[in-house]
């Protein structure tokens, strides 16, 4: 999700994608979970324990941003049969005659922070989750998300396939291995999107590796690509005065646009904006508008201004509509708009997957020099600036909806841990 305090935003984002990912029972989910798969069965007996390997997504998208290759997926590690220590983690990469282009290797035990929690399963039976020391062993049962610390690639280097290797103990004391392969494709737009916003704006957070939409922990990641935006001042700034109140905040009321054609299917409008340094955890997405652009994606725009919804669900829109405003509501503690584009209208976070928006035909700035995007996505840090639509566009086709208005979306059913880290995705 999104927030930034002044004095200290990355703590805020930590926080706010820990909420994201842990407060689940208040976001609307419009799809039902299918059950969740057990781990694998283990190996027969006197085999010893091993290393199932998953990769989530199970195609990695390269999306070319920042002058780089980015590869934003993780791996799902099992420990079947027993418990099994990691000891190295070797990558290669290989262009499209199969040959090496580039090798590294990582000591797991240096890199606690690439791992999250382990949780531990009795056959089917979710038994609960414990902290994870990756210098001792993945326990029996055991199943930990591993962040895939791989994920930057100069433009010019081949990724036709990658081949991941894990070196690991299992419970015999014998070193093994459990091998994967990844094979990447180019990230492609998958329905035409414009920029939500007009004017100059900074990405805050997008999703490179180390932003918090990117450490969601669950296989499946609804935010994997997405980003925050930030109003920028003429003087470059965030806020005018000391920035302790949402007014101060050139960006609090700014227009939010729908950034592609398609249908409103959830709308919340009701909840309260924060103070500055506030959120609202246990309504991660506040204000909120969902649009179905078709082709299997929605787009989520999130932390809206109460009341400022002028859209309902059911309604048509097109590029450029006026939605709503931007807020301080939810999962945000200074106003910005969050945006993502997911498959699927499921909006708990750990039961959907992002997919990469590509918007057209923006700019980006570098320093006072406007670049022209034909098709991209920002990065992180990026100062971008969005068209302003037609102004018959920018006039709200039904007034601005009643504060306290009931929501007219269903909420989510409550989650059971299964559904995160757990679970999700078999």
């Amino acid at each position: 999700m999104i927030p930034h305090r002044p004095s200290h935003p990355r703590r805020s984002l930590w926080r706010c994608a820990l909420a994201g990912a842990l407060v689940t029972t208040c976001l609307v989910g419009l799809v039902h979970a299918s059950p969740v798969p057990p781990p694998p069965p283990p190996p027969a007996r006197g085999e010893g324990a091993s290393l199932e390997i998953r990769v989530f997504p199970e195609t990695p998208v390269v999306e070319r941003a920042g002058g780089q290759q980015q590869l934003n997926f993780e791996f799902r590690l099992d420990a079947v049969g027993g418990p099994v220590k990691l000891l190295n983690v070797l990558v290669r990469t290989y262009d499209a005659a199969g040959a090496l282009s580039r090798f590294r290797q990582l000591v797991p035990g240096n890199y606690q922070g690439n791992f999250s929690d382990v949780a531990v399963f009795e056959g089917s039976r979710f038994l609960g989750s414990q902290a994870f020391d990756v210098r001792g062993p993945i326990p029996a049962g055991g199943r930990v998300l591993f962040f895939n610390p791989w994920h930057s690639f100069g433009t010019d280097e081949p990724l036709k396939r990658l081949s991941y290797t894990f070196y690991y103990v299992d419970d015999h004391g014998k070193v093994a291995t459990s091998s994967v392969d990844v094979h990447p494709v180019e990230a492609r737009p998958i329905v035409p999107l414009r920029l939500p916003v007009a004017g100059r704006w900074l990405v805050i957070e997008g999703h490179d590796y180390e932003t918090h939409h990117r450490r969601i922990f669950s296989p499946l990641n609804a935010q994997r690509y997405a980003s925050d935006f930030v109003l920028l001042a003429p003087d470059d700034t965030f806020y005018k005065g000391d920035g302790t109140r949402v007014t101060d905040y050139v960006g609090f009321g700014a227009e939010v646009y729908a950034p592609g054609a398609g249908t409103v299917v959830a709308r919340e409008s009701t909840l309260n904006d924060n103070p500055v340094g506030a959120r609202d955890d246990l309504s991660p997405y506040g204000n909120h508008v969902v649009i179905d652009h078709g082709h299997g994606v929605a787009s989520v725009m999130a932390h809206l201004m109460k009341g400022s919804i002028v859209v309902e669900v059911g309604d048509k829109v097109v590029p450029g509509q006026i939605v709503g405003r931007v807020g301080n509501s939810g999962a945000s503690d200074l106003p910005h708009l969050h945006f993502h584009l997911q498959r699927g209208l499921d909006l708990q976070v750990s039961r959907a997957e992002g997919a990469v928006a590509l918007f057209s035909r923006y700019q980006r700035m570098v320093g006072k020099q406007p670049v022209p995007v034909e098709l991209g996505s920002p990065a992180t840090g990026e100062v971008v600036a969005g068209e302003l639509p037609p102004a018959n566009l920018r006039t709200p086709r039904h007034g601005s909806p009643q504060a306290g208005s009931a929501a007219t979306a269903p909420k989510a059913n409550p989650a059971g841990p299964e559904h995160g880290l757990l679970g999700s995705g078999g």
